[in-house]
């Protein structure tokens, strides 16, 4: 499972007391004696470790209550439950839940979910891990909002793929709907109309692009498309038609990011005629941004452009097409 890593943002949520759960709690508390009877009483089981002292940890915990809440009045297939492991308490420091043989995990907070046996799932890859006769996968959604656990779990317990799911949805920051909604950037994904190899790799209309990388779940990325917006604006002012800006998302879309070495994000890099020019350095604010675009511009663009090389690689539309009515 592909993961990108970005600069998250710090923050508390209200002190040790934010990790307390009340008598009407949907989490359970959990402990090294009581730890397995949890999962045997539950067909599927989010399990959050933590740290009380963590600024994060209390941040995400009426997050994760609430998710827990909402779970209870979605009709299901399979009973979800959310426990939630104090890894700091040394009464729990008996299971070694962080060891490599055990859990793995090197930070606070970490969420997996562990499965029983005859928990039906639609991609066996992400169940690699094992915990006794249970199978087990870290947790890949969303920490924001209790909707993003219920989206996932829900996925889960209905025997589908919650990354495939979430595919279907097509989120993106900048298109229509978006929360950053804008005609200045054009949001890319990997197939269909806004097909990222169709719309830059094989753009007709001689143009530099400039593309952000980024994650919509990424704090930094969150507070910077603002800024990319900007940039874009500035820059068509000062350049016109002959550059162009897009973003894909990269956490739903890592193979776009994969195949041009993107490993973090945000990441910003340019396109010119097929060919990656150049990625960005000391991304920051929209001047950053905009001084980039001018730069790229004047080293790559040319007026009579030269040939799109990409044009004749396997991975381009009418090689593609041509590779498809051969299989059928």
């Amino acid at each position: 499972m592909f993961v990108l890593s970005y600069a998250g943002g710090g923050g508390g949520g209200g002190g040790v007391e934010a990790t307390i759960e009340p008598a009407d709690s949907k989490v359970h508390i959990l402990t090294t004696n009581y730890f397995n009877r949890f999962i045997g009483m539950h067909d599927l089981s989010i399990i959050e470790f933590y740290a009380p002292w963590c600024g994060h940890c209390q941040h995400v915990a009426p997050v994760f209550r609430e998710a827990a809440q909402l779970m209870e009045e979605v009709d299901l297939p399979l009973k979800v439950g959310f426990g939630k492991f104090d890894d700091t308490d040394p009464t729990n420091r008996a299971m070694r839940a962080g060891a490599e043989d055990m859990f793995n995990f090197t930070s606070y907070p970490s969420f997996v979910i562990v499965k029983k046996p005859h928990v039906k799932v639609a991609n066996k890859e992400h169940w690699k891990h094992k915990y006794k006769k249970a199978r087990w996968q870290y947790y890949g959604g969303g920490r924001d909002h209790p909707d993003d656990f219920v989206f996932y779990l829900t996925a889960l317990a209905e025997s589908k793929d919650p990354f495939d799911e979430e595919r279907r949805l097509r989120p993106g920051f900048y298109k229509p709907g978006g929360k950053h909604e804008t005609n200045a950037i054009s949001e890319l994904e990997p197939d269909g109309p806004n097909s990222f190899n169709t719309t830059v790799l094989e753009d007709p209309l001689n143009r530099v692009w400039i593309i952000e990388f980024y994650s919509d779940r990424c704090p930094y990325c969150k507070s910077l498309a603002p800024e990319i917006i900007k940039a874009a604006q500035k820059t068509y002012e000062a350049r016109g038609v002959e550059v162009r800006f897009g973003a894909i998302n990269s956490r739903v879309y890592h193979e776009v990011a994969e195949q041009h070495g993107v490993t973090s994000c945000p990441w910003v890099s340019s396109f010119y005629q097929g060919q990656k020019v150049e990625d960005m350095a000391g991304l920051g604010g929209w001047e950053s941004v905009f001084n980039f675009a001018k730069r790229i511009h004047e080293k790559a663009w040319r007026s009579t452009p030269p040939p799109n090389s990409f044009l004749d690689s396997e991975w381009s539309s009418k090689n593609q097409a041509a590779k498809a009515k051969e299989e059928l």
